[in-house]
């Protein structure tokens, strides 16, 4: 800085960091290096640049090598070029991807549409299938059903005999009740229309609410099979079969199902109960009711529980 003229020296104070960074870049110096000097280091350095000219060349800036320029020009241009198209081959790449997505999304729909238009149409053919079998079935019936009878101790008889022609004429479950529904009585009509749809279109619920509402519970299909009497006009085929059909609920009622040990034990406990003393049978009764079970009084005996000739003061349940 010393040996520069009083004009240069002006002219390095007055001079900017920027414009000193850009000056130093411009003769050859690293970027790295520039960079790291502080303002002082940089004057310094322009100082020394200044020293090393010509008089001659005296406050004008170092020569520009034109075929330098020109090759920096060019890459430059050349690296903003390869930019824009790599810019332009990323945005059609995404359009691309985007177009795709809709072609998929659209693919995706058409497919939903064809399938809920099959389904409709296989619907409808069930539909139509469902009806033709109805009707088939429904004039099947007719030769052999008749409309049910409201004698009380009839019922199971003839729900039994609706099933035997079921299964004769191999009728899918799900018709039943809708084939069973037009040979109801008036009144079992109503039950089935005041019921819900689990139980009006299943064939076995819709028998046991009309048993229920006709007051066929196990007691009173056990009671009707002991009192029920042949009618002068019956013969004993129809007797037998009324007979067989209060057994077969009463069993049904008892969930006995096939179970030859559970049968056994069902006739000693009614066997039993014939012989108990009306304060004993009332609790048996009232245990049985509460615990939903038929053999509770096989198990209250073997439990060494039953001795029943005196009225006892507490009975544990």
């Amino acid at each position: 800085m010393e040996q520069l003229t009083e004009a240069q020296k002006t002219s390095v104070r007055k001079s900017s960091t920027d414009r000193l960074l850009l000056l130093l870049l411009k003769t050859g110096y690293a970027e790295e290096v520039v960079l790291g000097w502080s303002r002082d280091e940089l004057m310094a350095q322009y100082a020394e640049l200044l020293l090393s000219r010509d008089p001659e060349q005296e406050g004008v800036f170092p020569r520009i090598n034109p075929e330098i320029e020109k090759a920096r020009f060019e890459h430059e241009q050349k690296m903003k070029q390869m930019e824009l198209e790599s810019m332009e081959r990323l945005e059609m790449e995404k359009i691309a991807i985007e177009k795709e997505k809709v072609a998929i999304e659209q693919h995706k729909l058409q497919l939903e549409r064809e399938l809920k238009a099959a389904e409709i149409d296989a619907k409808q053919r069930a539909e139509n299938d469902e009806v033709r079998l109805l009707k088939r079935y429904g004039e099947a019936l007719a030769l052999v059903l008749v409309s049910q009878t409201e004698e009380i101790t009839e019922l199971p008889s003839y729900f039994l005999g609706v099933e035997m022609q079921f299964d004769k004429l191999n009728i899918p479950e799900k018709f039943l009740a809708r084939l069973v529904y037009k040979y109801l009585s008036p009144k079992s009509r109503t039950l089935c229309a005041r019921s819900e749809p689990e139980v009006r279109d299943d064939c076995v619920k819709m028998r046991d609410a009309i048993f229920k509402e006709y007051g066929l519970s196990a007691k009173c299909f056990l009671e009707k099979f002991n009192k029920v009497k042949k009618g002068a006009s019956d013969t004993y085929i129809l007797y037998c079969s009324k007979l067989e059909g209060l057994l077969n609920q009463y069993l049904d009622a008892r969930e006995i199902g096939k179970k030859y040990d559970d049968l056994v034990a069902l006739l000693m406990s009614d066997r039993i109960k014939a012989e108990l003393p009306e304060h004993c049978l009332k609790h048996v009764l009232s245990i049985e009711s509460a615990t939903d079970s038929s053999h509770w009084l096989l198990t209250f005996l073997y439990a060494g529980n039953g001795n029943c000739t005196k009225k006892p003061q507490h009975l544990v349940t």
